[in-house]
């Protein structure tokens, strides 16, 4: 079966609906902007794997998609309970945070759960108010590149004296 060929999962999910290959499916729907039917079908996957990340990660953003927030609020703190370091469920669920008008200390707290995961997070940090992130200055290798390339000629060259002398060596010894 081909994980990426719609038709094999449409046909294997409708023969298997407890597969594990539910949010495949569902993807390829909502990637259609056929947003019901995967819902649809991340529903009936989630009954028989109630612990699946990936298909409730997809059903929580189809909720959010449909105005459904308290529902993708739902869905996005159980994920953080199974995954508690998800970035994108963290990142989605401030979001809807915000826009339910939950406590400022529920919003801090996944502010700084954001942050911790990705330091240059810009909106995270304009709502912590710390300071923007400069940009890291590139590391200048190419110095310490001709270097390498001396020691390793000097170590070949070695080498290759050896080598030389010992065919000579071989050549000049008569055989006994």
């Amino acid at each position: 079966m081909d994980l990426k060929n719609k038709s094999d999962l449409e046909q294997y999910f409708a023969e298997n609906f407890d597969t594990v290959f539910f949010p495949l499916l569902a993807d390829i729907y909502r990637n259609e902007n056929d947003l019901n039917r995967a819902k649809k079908v991340c529903e009936i996957g989630l009954e028989y794997h109630p612990s699946n990340i990936p298909g409730a990660f997809i059903l929580a953003e189809i909720n959010q998609a449909q105005g459904n927030l308290a529902q993708a609020e739902k869905y996005y703190k159980h994920i953080l309970n199974s995954c508690p370091w998800h970035y994108r469920a963290l990142v989605n669920l401030v979001k809807i945070e915000t826009k339910l008008n939950r406590s400022t200390e529920t919003i801090t707290k996944l502010w700084t759960r954001i942050v911790r995961i990705n330091p240059t997070h810009t909106e995270a940090r304009l709502y912590l108010k710390l300071p923007p992130v400069k940009e890291p200055r590139p590391l200048k290798i190419t110095s310490i590149a001709p270097d390498i390339k001396k020691e390793t000629n000097k170590k070949e060259a070695k080498v290759v004296e050896k080598t030389e002398s010992q065919v000579a060596e071989t050549v000049d010894k008569p055989k006994v």
